[in-house]
Protein backbone atom coordinates (compact mmCIF):
# COMPACT_ATOMS: atom_id res chain seq x y z
CA UNK A 1 0.00 0.00 0.00
CA UNK A 2 1.34 3.45 -0.75
CA UNK A 3 5.15 2.69 -0.30
CA UNK A 4 4.65 0.31 2.44
CA UNK A 5 4.52 -3.54 2.61
CA UNK A 6 1.57 -5.69 4.83
CA UNK A 7 0.46 -8.84 4.91
CA UNK A 8 -3.03 -9.83 5.03
CA UNK A 9 -5.61 -12.41 5.49
CA UNK A 10 -9.12 -13.25 5.42
CA UNK A 11 -9.62 -11.29 8.83
CA UNK A 12 -9.76 -7.27 9.00
CA UNK A 13 -5.90 -7.19 10.39
CA UNK A 14 -3.03 -6.09 8.43
CA UNK A 15 0.86 -6.16 9.68
CA UNK A 16 3.16 -3.61 8.28
CA UNK A 17 6.33 -5.91 7.27
CA UNK A 18 9.76 -4.59 6.14
CA UNK A 19 10.27 -6.53 2.78
CA UNK A 20 14.11 -6.94 3.28
CA UNK A 21 13.86 -8.57 6.40
CA UNK A 22 10.77 -9.56 6.86
CA UNK A 23 10.78 -7.72 10.51
CA UNK A 24 7.26 -7.11 11.18
CA UNK A 25 5.48 -3.95 13.12
CA UNK A 26 2.23 -2.04 13.94
CA UNK A 27 -0.95 -4.68 12.87
CA UNK A 28 -3.84 -2.16 11.36
CA UNK A 29 -7.25 -3.29 11.91
CA UNK A 30 -9.10 -1.83 9.21
CA UNK A 31 -12.14 -2.01 10.90
CA UNK A 32 -11.05 1.34 12.41
CA UNK A 33 -11.19 3.03 9.25
CA UNK A 34 -14.14 1.44 7.13
CA UNK A 35 -17.14 -0.86 7.22
CA UNK A 36 -15.55 -4.32 7.29
CA UNK A 37 -15.26 -7.31 9.61
CA UNK A 38 -13.34 -9.31 7.12
CA UNK A 39 -11.20 -8.69 4.36
CA UNK A 40 -9.52 -10.39 1.20
CA UNK A 41 -6.27 -11.86 1.20
CA UNK A 42 -5.42 -10.43 -2.32
CA UNK A 43 -5.59 -6.44 -2.78
CA UNK A 44 -5.85 -4.79 -5.91
CA UNK A 45 -3.89 -1.99 -7.28
CA UNK A 46 -4.62 0.29 -10.07
CA UNK A 47 -2.98 2.54 -12.08
CA UNK A 48 -2.78 5.47 -10.08
CA UNK A 49 -1.33 3.25 -7.01
CA UNK A 50 -5.04 3.49 -5.08
CA UNK A 51 -5.59 -0.07 -3.37
CA UNK A 52 -8.54 -2.10 -3.30
CA UNK A 53 -9.84 -4.30 -1.31
CA UNK A 54 -13.25 -6.46 -0.31
CA UNK A 55 -14.32 -7.31 2.91
CA UNK A 56 -18.14 -7.76 4.33
CA UNK A 57 -20.00 -6.12 7.06
CA UNK A 58 -23.17 -7.68 8.15
CA UNK A 59 -25.50 -7.38 5.12
CA UNK A 60 -22.80 -6.70 2.70
CA UNK A 61 -19.74 -6.71 0.37
CA UNK A 62 -17.58 -3.68 0.65
CA UNK A 63 -15.53 -2.84 -1.73
CA UNK A 64 -12.92 -0.66 -0.03
CA UNK A 65 -9.85 1.77 -1.73
CA UNK A 66 -6.87 3.26 -0.17
CA UNK A 67 -5.40 5.84 -1.89
CA UNK A 68 -1.81 6.23 -2.17
CA UNK A 69 -1.84 9.51 -0.41
CA UNK A 70 -3.54 9.21 2.43
CA UNK A 71 -3.87 5.41 3.18
CA UNK A 72 -6.13 4.54 6.08
CA UNK A 73 -6.96 7.12 6.83
CA UNK A 74 -8.29 8.18 3.70
CA UNK A 75 -10.15 4.81 2.92
CA UNK A 76 -13.41 4.64 1.38
CA UNK A 77 -15.84 2.20 0.81
CA UNK A 78 -16.55 2.49 -3.21
CA UNK A 79 -19.01 0.01 -3.70
CA UNK A 80 -21.75 -1.85 -1.67
CA UNK A 81 -23.01 -5.70 -2.94
CA UNK A 82 -25.87 -6.71 -0.57
CA UNK A 83 -25.41 -10.53 0.48
CA UNK A 84 -28.61 -12.66 -0.36
CA UNK A 85 -28.41 -14.21 2.94
CA UNK A 86 -27.62 -11.71 5.73
CA UNK A 87 -26.96 -14.89 7.84
CA UNK A 88 -25.05 -17.44 5.67
CA UNK A 89 -22.83 -14.31 3.55
CA UNK A 90 -20.64 -16.39 0.60
CA UNK A 91 -16.74 -17.11 1.76
CA UNK A 92 -14.51 -15.49 0.05
CA UNK A 93 -10.87 -14.84 -0.50
CA UNK A 94 -10.64 -12.31 -3.51
CA UNK A 95 -12.28 -10.69 -6.32
CA UNK A 96 -11.47 -9.40 -9.83
CA UNK A 97 -10.90 -5.65 -10.17
CA UNK A 98 -10.76 -4.62 -14.20
CA UNK A 99 -10.16 -1.03 -15.67
CA UNK A 100 -13.86 -0.90 -15.61
CA UNK A 101 -15.55 -3.24 -12.81
CA UNK A 102 -15.54 -5.08 -9.89
CA UNK A 103 -16.43 -8.95 -9.95
CA UNK A 104 -17.63 -10.70 -7.24
CA UNK A 105 -19.14 -14.51 -6.99
CA UNK A 106 -21.56 -15.22 -4.18
CA UNK A 107 -20.89 -18.58 -3.81
CA UNK A 108 -22.60 -21.66 -1.74
CA UNK A 109 -19.84 -21.95 0.43
CA UNK A 110 -20.97 -20.17 3.34
CA UNK A 111 -19.83 -18.69 6.89
CA UNK A 112 -22.49 -19.68 9.14
CA UNK A 113 -23.41 -16.54 11.58
CA UNK A 114 -25.24 -18.56 14.01
CA UNK A 115 -22.42 -20.61 13.85
CA UNK A 116 -19.87 -17.98 14.64
CA UNK A 117 -21.77 -16.57 17.43
CA UNK A 118 -22.33 -19.96 18.91
CA UNK A 119 -17.98 -20.77 18.88
CA UNK A 120 -17.47 -17.12 20.01
CA UNK A 121 -20.05 -17.74 23.04
CA UNK A 122 -18.42 -21.94 23.90
CA UNK A 123 -15.16 -20.98 23.67
CA UNK A 124 -15.12 -23.03 20.24
CA UNK A 125 -12.92 -23.02 16.90
CA UNK A 126 -13.61 -21.42 13.59
CA UNK A 127 -13.43 -24.64 12.46
CA UNK A 128 -17.34 -25.08 11.89
CA UNK A 129 -17.88 -21.90 10.53
CA UNK A 130 -17.98 -22.71 6.67
CA UNK A 131 -20.69 -24.70 5.50
CA UNK A 132 -21.15 -26.31 1.88
CA UNK A 133 -24.96 -25.12 0.98
CA UNK A 134 -25.32 -26.77 -2.53
CA UNK A 135 -28.49 -25.34 -2.87
CA UNK A 136 -27.36 -22.00 -3.09
CA UNK A 137 -26.32 -20.84 -6.21
CA UNK A 138 -23.64 -19.02 -7.45
CA UNK A 139 -24.57 -15.73 -8.30
CA UNK A 140 -22.31 -13.43 -9.75
CA UNK A 141 -22.29 -9.70 -9.05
Amino acid sequence: MADEVYAVGDTPFMRRIDPNNLKTYERVDARSYVAVNTSTSHPHIDDNGDTYNMGSNVGTYNIVKYPRKGGFDQATVVASIPTLRPLSPGYFHSFVMTKNYFVFIEQPLVISIPTVVWEQYTGGTNSKILKWRPEYKVRNR
